[in-house]
């Protein structure tokens, strides 16, 4: 049976969080070094629990991005909105998703009190545990009528030893890339989100395997039987990936 799968994913990856700590943002043109407080009817209301649902996000003594930062909110973290809320807002993208939201001054558990950007936060919990990363199993589209049968057991393969270590997997062409990917969580809230078009147009690639670390270069693995594949990924994810893991070894 012939054939290279693609998988439709909700698409708008991340670098460093400028307004939100080390991670996960790239900064608009929305931030202000003065930044208005609403009054009161359009506070947000005072006592919601908001979590966060990106890593080292900045709490800050003044709602700027010059504003001191008093400590670091990790995700899956919970703080509490005390009221005031800024009219100017600050543009910025997290994992590929935009925002364009005000700054908000909360408490966090262990008591401390600051403002943080509204984008970093929602309503509902988070998980802790950051994404490990990706393996995308990748064919071009004008390959999709030549792929084998050794193709197909491969792949799968590969993909179901990915998932059995905490890794994402995905199946992917180049015109299913051309759009930032975006994976886990709601497409609003991505647990992983990465930009691969420029990688996929200058590699100039037809069948492999992307591997994607957050915080790490992409890098390409040409189609080969599943031993050289699974240790090209150990040695880039850092981790032995094996088969054993499929046979409950």
């Amino acid at each position: 049976m012939k054939y290279c799968i693609s998988v439709l994913i909700f698409g708008l990856s991340f670098m460093t969080l400028i307004s939100c700590g080390g991670q996960d943002g790239k900064s608009g043109t929305g931030g202000t070094n003065s930044a208005a407080v609403s009054d009161a009817q359009n506070s947000a209301a005072a006592g919601t629990t908001y979590y966060c649902w990106v890593d080292n996000a900045n709490l800050r003594e003044n709602p700027t991005l010059d504003g001191k930062v008093i400590t670091q909110i990790k995700q899956g973290d919970a703080v509490t909105a005390l009221g005031p809320v800024t009219k100017e807002l600050l543009k910025i993208v997290l994992r590929e998703v935009e925002f364009n939201e005000p700054w908000l001054q909360v408490k966090t558990a262990d008591g401390k009190t600051g403002w943080v950007n509204k984008s970093v936060l929602v309503t509902e919990q988070v998980s802790s545990a950051l994404s490990k990363g990706v393996i995308l199993i990748y064919c071009h589209s004008s390959l999709m009528n030549e792929t084998s049968k050794d193709w197909a057991w491969f792949t799968d393969t590969v993909f179901q030893v990915a998932k059995a270590y905490g890794l994402e997997a995905e199946f992917a062409d180049e015109k299913l890339l051309k759009k930032p990917l975006l994976i886990g969580g709601d497409p609003k809230h991505p647990s992983l989100g990465v930009n691969l078009s420029k990688f996929i147009k200058d590699g100039g690639f037809d069948q492999g395997y992307i591997f994607y670390k957050p915080g790490k270069a992409p890098s390409f693995q040409d189609h080969d039987m599943v031993g050289p594949v699974l240790k090209s990924a150990s040695k880039y994810f850092g981790m032995e990936l094996s088969e054993d893991s499929l046979n409950g070894d």
